[in-house]
């Protein structure tokens, strides 16, 4: 076999050494990645932090807003997980080393959280489409009740200077208007019974409006952030089930 002439060496040699320079910067640049991902779950711990104090759980609407701002935010510890474990932990110091199997035990843990939303989520939708149906339920009866209140007082008024009393007061004028004659009396009546009928019909069709605004906004981003927390719930158990070699060093 002939040998290898001092050419082809000098060539092996720049392949080799180009190669090893290649592989340095690749781990210079995964190492900054790796810097970045820590960065990022910092980022995220400050988040979480900001997100859940102060708590209170006894509140519907808080535990909504809770899921919502922490599905939000999930790419930061997504992101933040996947740079920290770029380029496996072969490269790594044995300090850095536990704190990857910390990370990886860590992103089971955000798996088992993001589940957890799930649930909370449905439940403070729930919870929340209840009060405000109660909320507008009372409140279109206490309309009501003073619809009703007018239209007692209509029926008690007999006489021309009482519907000029009942009109000042209805209208709030310290001046009555006055009813010049019994004609003008009954189609003051009428007007006013009318005004009250379509104000109780105009009270439902309101209530009803708003009953329905106020659930096509809540599922909606019930639906959102739930379909985000089942997902990000999947990606969690990938990166920990990815992560199997570093847990066992």
């Amino acid at each position: 076999m002939d040998k290898p002439t001092d050419q082809q060496l000098t060539r092996k040699v720049d392949l080799a050494y180009n190669t090893a320079e290649a592989l340095v910067k690749n781990l210079q640049s995964m190492q900054l990645l790796n810097w970045i991902g820590y960065g990022f779950l910092l980022f995220t711990l400050l988040d979480f932090i900001a997100a859940i104090f102060p708590p209170n759980f006894t509140s519907a609407a808080w535990e909504f807003g809770l899921v919502g701002n922490l599905v939000e935010r999930v790419a930061a510890p997504l992101i933040g997980l996947g740079f920290v474990f770029l380029g496996g932990h072969s490269h790594r110091s044995l300090r850095e080393q536990f704190v990857l199997k910390i990370l990886s035990w860590a992103a089971f843990g955000f798996a088992v959280l993001y589940g957890l939303l799930i649930v909370l989520g449905l439940s403070s939708t729930l919870r929340i489409d209840g009060q405000n149906n109660k909320q507008i339920t009372t409140q279109a009866k206490r309309t009501q009740n003073q619809l009703q209140q007018v239209r007692s007082a209509l029926q008690s008024v007999t006489t021309r200077e009482e519907m000029e009393i009942f009109l000042g007061r209805l209208n709030n004028q310290e001046q009555a208007p006055k009813i010049e004659n019994d004609q003008q009396f009954q189609s003051t009546r009428q007007e006013v019974t009318d005004f009250l009928d379509q104000g109780e019909k105009r009270l439902k069709t309101q209530m009803q409006s708003t009953r329905q605004t106020q659930r096509r906004r809540l599922l909606k981003n019930s639906f959102k952030w739930t379909l985000g927390a089942l997902l990000s719930t999947a990606l969690f158990i990938v990166i920990w089930r990815g992560t199997v070699e570093v847990r066992r060093g």
